[in-house]
């Protein structure tokens, strides 16, 4: 689900926790942060496991910019997991590995692939990290220009792209969708 959609998610009633939201919280949203800013709803320490939110509470988990930043990225998808609903859904908004972003934040601990998510997901079997699973709804590079070089090598081969020219023509933006399997 794109931001877009996030206001029709809510307005149907579905609760979404914003996780590390600082005070960039997106209405209708249920924001958790680790520093008390305007909007945030649940100060908490981030790295301190489990969050303060009982199990299966939410329709969607948000990870804007800040899954990147966490300790522990197995722990923060395991409690994604955890505070679900069944069938619920996380959403992962962050850098991609090649974009200069991904390394300006002097807070940005991950840098992530295309790939990267595949971990959580079923069928995937080698290595095994977690036993919370996801289903992988959708993942997607974005270019700043919608048919330029980048664009066109990632949809002919995202692998080959990543592999031989991530780096030449950098995306600017990385977006995956992930279902709980509860």
């Amino acid at each position: 689900m794109a931001f877009e959609d996030l206001s029709q998610a809510i307005s149907a009633g579905e609760r979404v926790l914003d996780v590390g939201c600082g005070a960039a919280k997106r209405e209708g949203t249920i924001g958790i942060d680790m520093m008390a800013k305007p909007g945030v709803d649940i100060v908490h320490d981030l790295n301190v496991y489990p969050w303060p939110i009982q199990d299966s509470q939410f329709d969607r988990v948000l990870f804007t910019g800040s899954l990147e930043c966490l300790d522990s990225v197995l722990k923060s998808m395991d409690e994604a997991h955890r505070v679900l609903k069944p069938n619920g859904r996380v959403e992962i908004h962050t850098t991609h590995f090649a974009s200069s972003n991904s390394h300006w934040d002097p807070l940005q601990k991950w840098h992530f692939s295309y790939y990267t998510f595949d971990y959580f997901t079923e069928g995937f079997d080698n290595p095994v990290y977690t036993d919370r699973k996801y289903r992988m709804i959708r993942k997607e590079l974005m270019f700043r220009r919608k048919w330029g070089m980048g664009q066109l090598l990632y949809k002919l081969s995202p692998r080959r792209y990543e592999k031989y020219h991530a780096y030449r023509f950098p995306p600017y933006r990385q977006f995956f969708e992930l279902q709980a399997i509860k």
